[in-house]
């Protein structure tokens, strides 16, 4: 059990940085990619944004297009938020959900509760009891709570979807198409 604390702890040493300490003149691409991957991501090493997954990102539309080969402290608060969320949401969705959450309120206040939840997230790992824990069991355990909070959000998204294009669901067809084939 103390190796999971340890990497929970360690996890939370890579927190992004504030919002604060984010650079306040725009950068260009190599300086992002350099600015980015001086956090961990994920737990395992190797795990970044590249520059085609960026320039893929702005053509989807969920993250705003540079000023011309200039990247703003806006592009790195997003390009932040989408290293972590694409661990667990697709384009599409994270799309919705940055595009509903962002606009309610400002970028900084944003991405400090972005900051927080993801350091809360990671605080109740160092809540776990004390004792030798079966590794396996406790992977399975974690594994199940992330399908169950990944549909939860998927649900979510859809709700939120749904009332951008005005109670349209988003996923209807997607849900009746798998209705039918079951």
């Amino acid at each position: 059990m103390d190796e999971i604390k340890d990497f929970a702890h360690k996890m939370q040493d890579e927190l992004p940085v504030s919002f604060s300490a984010m650079p306040d003149i725009d950068l260009y691409m190599d300086q992002v990619l350099a600015f980015l991957s001086r956090k961990q991501i994920s737990g395992r090493d190797g795990d970044c944004l590249t520059s085609a997954m960026i320039n893929n990102y702005i053509k989807d539309g969920l993250v705003p297009r540079a000023n011309g080969k200039k990247y703003s402290r806006e592009h790195l608060v997003y390009l932040t938020l989408v290293a972590r969320l694409k661990q667990v949401l697709s384009v599409k969705d994270m799309t919705v959900l940055l595009r509903s959450d962002i606009d309610g309120e400002d970028q900084e206040t944003y991405y400090e509760r972005f900051r927080e939840k993801l350091n809360n997230a990671f605080s109740e790992i160092l809540q776990l009891p004390e004792g030798n824990a079966n590794l396996s069991s406790l992977a399975l355990e974690f594994a199940l709570h992330s399908y169950v909070d990944k549909i939860t959000c998927e649900y979510l998204i859809d709700q939120i979807a749904a009332q951008q294009n005005g109670g349209t669901a988003a996923r209807k067809g997607k849900a009746d198409t798998q209705e039918k084939q079951s």
